[in-house]
């Protein structure tokens, strides 16, 4: 028996499974891509997204087996979805006319695939499709006493994820941690803290009124109290225990009003007592130990301006929006030393464009397009810190630059790069201004 071999085939010589186990039988290729699209809807918008975002998954290969309809082709037995993607990325026209919100999502996709395109899929060749199929079981069929994948719990994922980024871990793992290793904390409930849901104690300790009430605040990622342990273990106690609570969901407590209600079903014993206040102190140490995520990088230094374009090469964000990737990319060969007009009105063209584009992707109401760009990156701003993205510190520099009528940053200033004659934008300013806003803009384009 030959043993399976690894190798890049041709994604024009994949044939998607008509016998996949998603779905009924299929009759040819076009009939097993509507099929998967009426199987897994915006499931396979959202792979065909991450595909042109990030790439094939390096560590999932393909399963194939030679194809014994058509000679020099290969069975795809297991990777279904993503070879879908591939080819509807490819071809949208293989998608039903039906689906034309699928159709335009797609054909925008395909724009940005297309400048970057798969042509090759890392494969595994199973000679025989018998022997495949115990592999694949085993990915499908569950844990298997230990034998198949042990799929990771929230809390499990959270701090990996965290360790791997480089940051602290998120507010309900912190809290989650310290109720561990806490001497005041409930011993029983201790040995139930891993069945604790970290998305609904996440949304708790994510409302500022919550946290408010309880005595917990948030500084730079990391969870503090403001009174002392004793007194803080108090509401801790309550949440753990009706996290617990299999009648207890999260639509207990979704919405605003939802967690108002649910802080008045607190008992008086169950509150800190505010004459026991302290200064505020951190439930997670900040660890010494360099994230994983950290070793492999070099210590960053701050952006240079000696260097020919605006953007630096260096920098690199997927844009799926065509118009505005355009103009990303012009910005980025563009040698600001001799095109210092051209460079300051199209950076400003690509600010504007990006955070209209944002608004609309995000849906942020609290402002329109048409009003003036100091104005909606001011908003833009906002959505980033109270979602999040970016903290205070890291959006200082555009507050400050929307604020402050003498600040190269300010909307004003590239206002007039478009319209007063007598304002010559500078390559050195234009370039600090980008340093400036960086950080800002690569959030906002990777979103759009």
């Amino acid at each position: 028996m030959k043993k399976p071999v690894t190798e890049s085939i041709k994604l024009s010589l994949l044939l998607l499974n008509i016998e996949n186990p998603r779905f009924d039988l299929g009759e040819n290729q076009r009939d097993v891509v509507q099929k998967m699209i009426e199987d897994q809807g915006d499931k396979l918008y959202r792979l065909a997204e991450h595909i042109v975002k990030h790439g094939l998954n390096p560590s999932e290969l393909a399963i194939v087996t030679p194809s014994e309809r058509e000679a020099g082709r290969y069975e795809v037995m297991e990777g279904n979805r993503r070879i879908t993607a591939l080819k509807i990325l490819a071809a949208p026209s293989l998608i039903d006319p039906k689906y034309k919100v699928l159709i335009k999502k797609i054909k925008k996709l395909s724009e940005a695939f297309k400048k970057r395109a798969i042509k090759n899929v890392p494969s595994v060749i199973f000679d025989d499709p018998k022997e495949a199929i115990k592999w694949i079981e085993l990915k499908h069929t569950g844990q298997n006493g230990g034998v198949g994948v042990v799929e990771w719990d929230t809390q499990q994922q959270a701090r990996y994820l965290a360790k791997t980024e480089g940051k602290a871990p998120n507010s309900a793992i912190q809290l989650i941690d310290y109720l561990r290793k806490s001497p005041d904390f409930d011993k029983d409930l201790k040995t139930q803290l891993k069945d604790v849901p970290a998305t609904s104690l996440g949304r708790l300790l994510g409302d500022p009124s919550f946290r408010e009430f309880v005595g917990l605040s948030q500084d730079d990622g990391i969870l503090k109290s403001n009174y002392d342990p004793t007194e803080t273990i108090k509401p801790l106690t309550k949440v753990i225990t009706d996290l617990l609570k299999k009648d207890f969901t999260v639509n207990d407590i979704y919405y605003k009003e939802d967690r108002l209600k649910y802080i008045e079903s607190f008992a008086k014993t169950q509150i800190p007592d505010k004459k026991k206040a302290s200064t505020a102190w951190p439930l997670a140490k900040p660890s010494s130990a360099q994230p994983l995520a950290a070793k492999a990088k070099k210590k960053s230094n701050p952006l240079s301006t000696a260097r020919k374009t605006l953007i630096p090469r260096e920098f690199i964000v997927r844009i799926t929006d065509k118009r505005i990737n355009d103009i990303y990319l012009e910005l980025k060969n563009l040698e600001i030393a001799e095109y210092e007009n051209s460079a300051s009105v199209t950076f400003r063209v690509l600010v504007e464009l990006g955070v209209d584009a944002f608004i609309q992707e995000k849906g942020i109401t609290s402002i329109q397009t048409h009003q003036e760009l100091y104005k909606k990156v001011r908003e833009v701003a906002t959505y980033l810190e109270s979602n999040s993205v970016l903290n205070e510190k890291q959006l200082k520099p555009i507050r400050t630059a929307v604020g402050d009528p003498n600040s190269f940053l300010n909307m004003n200033t590239f206002n007039a790069y478009v319209h007063n004659r007598h304002i010559f934008p500078s390559e050195r300013n234009l370039k600090n201004t980008w340093n400036n806003m960086e950080l800002f803009l690569e959030k906002v384009l990777e979103s759009i």
